[in-house]
């Protein structure tokens, strides 16, 4: 008996994105959204197209798949099960690794390449840092990986250049971004920053208890000015970076003054005396010490750095990315080519190379676009802008693109941020698909759990995982 959400998420008149949380139901509406698509829209197992992020989810999907297919005695499914062997439920490695074979020209790989674990990419790598670093040649390359050197260290120049080629779609971006237009990188990390400053500074201000700890600062400052007091001359000193916070509207110039507040010296846990503040030298400690102790723990190089595209610390920095590149670009040359004498590629090619296929050649997705009539892609929540690339170039491709995508994920659950997952791209996806027409389909009802635990942990997490406006954070609901 499926719930009346299960029911809409069988719909194939239009796109859906599924929320589906841990224990309701969601495997089984897939199972059975794949069955209806193909005894309800006369499609072909095919042509259905079904990606999940693991082996074990892929495995267990299509076990259900065809077992529920099995179960039925009707001389149609008699043929379908027949034909499920063509069904195309894998992973995303998977899925690429097969247009690989399938498109080898136009992928320039070998047929019969094999994939390279990490042990074995992780001692190729050691090896190239190893030449970089011992180069004899007196050239370009040599003095850039010198500067790297001289600048970080032997261990964090390899860590840089190891982490650069794990992800080095993103690399290659970003080098060739700043090739091109170092001014408009520049111009995009002074938006972030301010971006990541006024998200600060707004916190900030909406701390009631931080907020009324500065302005009775202020008001011990404005009362007792001019004081011999030690406590007095520190409420001197900190007084106009009080007022900065309180009211000033430019970010750079609160950032400066909350930087102040946590650096100038002369304030203590136990300062003044009963002398000079009297009876309310209990409520100028305790302002202090809420107000010391949340300026400390500001992230110090938010608020302190400089980039102005004229300051030395930017020319330094903009020499030593340049130096990266030039270092970064004759490893990579070296890894890549030692893959290609072994006839190997590693898991990330995989990704990069479907990817870069269908955007070159056309026809690809083309071809894929005719060949699937449906894509479902579970785990969304998991995937990376690259993975998300290749389905939203497929669908780039004919007429019905808004009909055929179905996506289901839990962002609460997106826990690979290490290998690149990207929870935004469900947002993304989620707010396309209702621009397409499409919907949005919560799976709200728990089949796992009891009613009093269910309650419970929805009323602990409700207040724990907010909408703080960030792309990557969702409400709990």
């Amino acid at each position: 008996m499926l719930t009346e959400a299960q029911k809409k998420a069988l719909a194939y008149n239009k796109s859906l994105c599924m929320t589906a949380s841990a224990g309701t139901g969601k495997t089984s509406t897939l199972v059975n959204r794949y069955l209806h698509l193909i005894e309800d829209s006369g499609c072909k197992p095919s042509e259905i197209l079904a990606l999940t992020f693991t082996d074990k989810a892929a495995a267990e999907m299509k076990d259900r798949l065809l077992k529920e297919t099995y179960k039925r005695e009707e001389p149609f499914w008699n043929e379908i099960k027949d034909e499920m062997i063509w069904a195309r439920v894998s992973t995303f490695h998977s899925f690429c690794w097969g247009l690989i074979k399938e498109f080898s020209m136009e992928s320039g790989i070998d047929p019969s390449f094999s994939v390279l674990d990490d042990i074995t990419l992780t001692k190729i790598m050691n090896e190239g840092i190893q030449k970089l670093f011992m180069r004899k040649e007196h050239d370009d390359i040599r003095q850039c990986t010198a500067y790297c050197l001289v600048a970080w260290g032997e261990y964090q120049t390899r860590t840089y250049l190891e982490t650069l080629y794990r992800k080095r779609h993103i690399a290659r971006s970003f080098f060739a971004s700043f090739e091109s237009d170092p001014g408009g990188v520049i111009a995009d990390w002074q938006a972030y920053l301010e971006s990541i400053r006024q998200q600060l500074i707004d916190s900030l201000r909406t701390d009631e208890d931080f907020m009324a700890a500065l302005r009775s600062l202020s008001e011990f400052a404005a009362d007792y000015c001019g004081g011999g007091d030690a406590a007095t001359r520190y409420l001197d000193q900190i007084a106009p970076y009080l007022d900065a916070v309180l009211s000033a509207s430019s970010t750079d110039e609160v950032c400066r003054a909350l930087a102040a507040l946590a650096t100038t010296k002369g304030g203590k846990a136990n300062m003044g005396s009963k002398k000079v503040f009297g009876g309310h030298l209990e409520d100028l400690r305790k302002a202090y010490t809420t107000m010391s102790v949340t300026v400390k723990a500001l992230p110090e190089n938010i608020l302190t750095i400089d980039l102005d595209p004229g300051s030395p610390a930017m020319k330094v920095t903009l020499d030593l990315i340049r130096a990266l590149h030039t270092a970064y670009s004759s490893f990579e040359r070296y890894v890549e080519q030692e893959k290609r004498k072994m006839g190997m590629i590693d898991f990330t090619d995989m990704i990069d190379i479907a990817y870069r296929m269908i955007q070159v050649y056309p026809s690809i997705g083309r071809i894929l676009n005719m060949r699937y009539r449906f894509l479902m892609v579970d785990e969304f929540q998991d995937t990376d802008p690259v993975q998300n690339g290749i389905i939203m170039k497929i669908l780039s491709f004919g007429e019905e693109n808004s009909k055929k995508l179905f996506i289901v994920g839990d962002p609460k659950q997106s826990i690979y941020l290490f290998r690149d997952a990207d929870v935004t791209q469900f947002t993304q996806t989620r707010d396309t698909i209702k621009r397409w027409g499409g919907e949005e389909i919560p799976l709200d009802e728990n089949f796992r759990s009891t009613p009093a635990i269910i309650h419970f942990v929805n009323g602990l997490f409700a207040r724990i995982f907010t909408d703080t406006g960030n792309a990557w954070d969702f409400s709990y609901e």
